[in-house]
């Protein structure tokens, strides 16, 4: 198996944490293990990579609630009206249809806290607004629009208090739907999420 680098010689010469992960290092010990080994052993070797991963995941995970512990949350501005009545429709829906799961209650709140943190930083709250979707797995969509195309959040749950969070981004670049620019990304921190989108919300909204 391929050993996973951590760090580069000029972060240690310079005396800055070694934050540099050679990545693709371990996708390319994946990647041999599933070309070159038996099934079985294929399974075994990538099973201990995800092992080593799971373990920095914790360790990263336990040491950002320690940094978060040590901030003032962000700022918060009253609850949109929108997204109160939109959040009543969702759940009133969910219930009809036997298929849907509705998100749970603290990804709800995990989602209005980020809306009012983001909404908090604009000068006019009351121009933004977000349309509320049932995401597969209890999780809640909030797609919002902005002039240069559309940023969608998915909010997950998260064994962290806020301003912990768990969300999937995804921006699409240009007005239409039929966008091929797009791009992702996975934000744990509520300071990420909202400097991320509020520097999209500050450009105009479509009428």
């Amino acid at each position: 198996m391929i050993p996973i680098k951590i760090g580069h010689d000029n972060d240690i010469q310079s005396g800055r944490p070694t934050l540099g992960w050679h990545i693709e290092q371990v996708n390319d010990g994946i990647r041999q293990a599933y070309d070159s080994l038996p099934p079985s052993e294929a399974l075994n070797a990538i099973a201990r990579i995800r092992e080593k991963l799971d373990r920095c995941n914790d360790l990263a995970a336990a040491r950002s609630r320690l940094l978060l512990e040590k901030l003032d949350p962000p700022d918060l501005c009253e609850t949109p009206d929108w997204f109160v009545s939109q959040k009543t429709e969702l759940l009133d829906s969910a219930a009809d249809e036997e298929d849907d799961v509705p998100p749970a209650p603290w990804v709800l709140d995990s989602a209005e806290l980020l809306i009012r943190a983001v909404l908090a930083k604009a000068e006019r709250p009351e121009a933004y607004s977000a349309e509320l979707g049932v995401g597969p797995l209890g999780r809640l969509i909030v797609d919002w629009r902005v002039a240069q195309g559309r940023l969608r959040w998915m909010v997950d749950a998260t064994e962290a208090s806020w301003p912990a969070v768990k969300v999937f981004q995804l921006r699409r670049f240009g007005p239409s739907s039929l966008d091929t620019l797009a791009e992702t990304k996975i934000m744990y921190s509520a300071f990420d999420v909202v400097k991320e989108t509020y520097e999209h919300l500050v450009l105009p909204v479509y009428s």
